[in-house]
């Protein structure tokens, strides 16, 4: 995934160029959606865009259509009640939608079958999870509407990927996950960037102290960025640490107990089968257990003062068994285009930049800012390859 982080944060990078060079100020959340856009396509639907650019592409359309007003909504009621009926569930999305992405994955499936081509992306993932165990048939077009035969079977009138004899993969089911990780990658990490690029431009001590950590990083590996150089990173590893503590993703998390529970010394006893709701964004600020909560300061997530803290007094992403499955992927891809945009560019406060933020609380609990304007000057002094 390294090259698809770093590409589409190039071509960030530049669309950041061509706005300053234009006079204006950087619409941090409108283009750092751009660039999670990109990601999600190329990593879920292996589909390169540039949706700065070419905000008419069919796949933008598609994608932007699935976050338009009460959009949400139907996600939620899919994920909270699974066995509705497939015909009822159809019936939230337009079969344009439905269509479009099922089409695209099909495309992608039929070219990798016939050519051997083989990615290093989710959708490879997802196949190679499903990979068949009969052998070869050929397909023809009139399939399309169907899973290919070269990866399905028919069972009960269903197309189904083959994974193991007792555990198969409907088209369904992984089209499905590719549409839950664009939902769930896309606005959430788009948000962290912003924040964490307001924090910056309004804490410029930090800003520059990460800044040299990214230039001594990227001149001993002669401006280039690479995976090794990314794990160096300490300190961006807290600031964005910091950052999520501030703005986590989600405000609240929700839990069923699977047991009876005696809360501590309380005498409360949560009974099996409860629903628990974990205020997160709450956990972040209490002074009990961050100091000067609303202070950003990265310097709470050294290894020092991590060991001073109960885990489970931080979760941007959960935590157990059922934490955020797309959490690795999700700060790579914030590392990776940080510190990017740090060796290129030094982040400041604009005109329109707010001391105080107004937020977009969508029903989902999803933490979003309505709006995030800095200003930027083009390094220099980059240590980047030019």
């Amino acid at each position: 995934m390294l090259g698809i982080f770093k590409e589409c944060s190039e071509t960030l990078v530049k669309n950041f160029e061509t706005t300053l060079k234009q006079g204006n100020s950087i619409d941090a959340k409108r283009l750092y959606g751009t660039f999670t856009m990109d990601v999600i396509a190329r990593a879920a639907f292996s589909t390169k865009i540039d949706s700065h650019h070419d905000p008419d592409n069919e796949f933008v359309k598609s994608a932007r259509e699935t976050l338009r007003g009460k959009m949400s909504y139907k996600f939620i009621l899919i994920l909270l009640f699974p066995f509705l009926p497939k015909r009822l569930m159809r019936r939230f999305f337009s079969r344009g939608f439905l269509n479009f992405f099922k089409d695209n994955a099909f495309q992608i499936i039929d070219h990798r079958k016939r050519t051997g081509l083989v990615r290093n992306d989710f959708l490879q993932l997802l196949l190679d999870t499903a990979k068949e165990v009969s052998g070869d048939e050929k397909w023809e077009e009139s399939d399309k509407g169907d899973v290919t035969s070269n990866y399905e079977e028919h069972n009960a009138g269903q197309q189904m990927f083959k994974t193991t004899p007792n555990k198969k993969l409907s088209m369904d089911e992984l089209i499905a996950q590719c549409v839950i990780f664009f939902l769930a990658g896309y606005e959430t990490t788009a948000s962290t960037l912003s924040f964490a690029t307001y924090l910056l431009a309004l804490n410029q001590d930090i800003q520059d102290k990460l800044r040299a950590e990214v230039d001594q990083a990227l001149t001993q590996n002669n401006g280039e960025l690479t995976y090794e150089v990314i794990q160096s990173l300490k300190y961006l590893d807290n600031v964005i640490s910091e950052t999520l503590r501030l703005f986590p993703p989600a405000i609240r998390l929700e839990r069923v107990a699977d047991a009876d529970y005696k809360l501590g010394h309380k005498g409360v006893v949560i009974p099996r089968g409860m629903a628990i709701n974990i205020p997160v964004y709450c956990m972040h600020r209490d002074p009990k257990y961050f100091p000067r909560p609303e202070t950003f300061d990265p310097d709470r997530f050294t290894a020092e003062e991590r060991a001073k803290r109960d885990p489970y007094t931080y979760l941007p992403f959960g935590a157990g068994p059922r934490n955020c499955i797309g959490m690795r992927f999700a700060l790579m891809e914030i590392m990776i285009c940080l510190s990017l945009i740090i060796a290129k560019f030094k982040i400041t406060r604009s005109s329109r930049t707010k001391d105080k933020l107004e937020f977009n609380l969508n029903h989902a609990g999803l933490l979003q800012p309505k709006e995030i304007i800095v200003a930027m000057e083009v390094r220099k002094d980059s240590p980047l390859v030019k």
